[in-house]
């Protein structure tokens, strides 16, 4: 059985990943807290930079909407990281999508949308959203179910996704496919997934 939906929402903490800073600055001394797991200093730190840094930006809206030194706001977080998202921040628009799929404000989950935005940036490259997007057309949540694209996408991640709790997700989830799969489905996904190339961020988002 393929992971469900409230396991996926379980295991997004594994894809958090932060945008580097280029020098040793006021954001980089945020970054250090965030990894140290002093989100209070973080906060601080880059609540006023958020202003008019957009990395700073893209970091508060991942800790809102992962509730991370703060009460989880999925609404706030959309305020910091929609922007970001809207001009090709794959990790903004990776949550944008997280955001999505959960419901913004107590609004039912746009599935569809959601997919969509992570589709943004996995065509980028950014492979935590190439694992997501993967889940979706896994289970067809917002895009009808694929295993072939799953395959694609998730073979992507794996390559790209460093030894740890994220690669291993991505690991599980083509061994699973690869067991519901035929072997020419196998061969089909494997060689789309050898053609791929990244491609700039389009805006609006591609349909998933």
């Amino acid at each position: 059985m393929f992971v469900a939906r409230l396991l996926v929402n379980a295991i997004l903490f594994a894809f958090i990943t932060l945008p580097p800073a280029a020098s040793a600055d006021p954001f980089e001394d945020g970054a250090s807290a965030f990894e140290r797991g002093d989100y209070d200093t973080a906060l601080r730190i880059w609540r006023p930079l958020a202003e008019h840094d957009p990395l700073a930006a893209i970091n508060l809206g991942v800790m809102y909407a992962e509730g991370l030194g703060v009460q989880k706001d999925a609404v706030e977080a959309l305020r910091w990281l929609g922007p970001a998202a809207l001009v090709g921040e794959p990790n903004a628009q990776m949550h944008l999508g997280v955001l999505l799929a959960e419901g913004i404000g107590g609004r039912t989950p746009n599935y569809e949308a959601a997919a969509a935005w992570y589709r943004a940036a996995a065509d980028q490259g950014y492979p935590d959203a190439q694992v997501l997007l993967a889940f979706a057309y896994a289970i067809g949540e917002g895009v009808p179910e694929d295993y072939v694209a799953a395959h694609m996408w998730v073979n992507l991640a794996a390559a790209k996704l460093p030894p740890g709790k994220a690669r291993d997700t991505a690991l599980q989830l083509r061994d699973q496919l690869a067991n519901k799969m035929t072997p020419a489905q196998i061969t089909d996904a494997q060689k789309l997934a050898r053609e791929w190339t990244p491609k700039a961020a389009l805006l609006p988002p591609p349909k998933p």
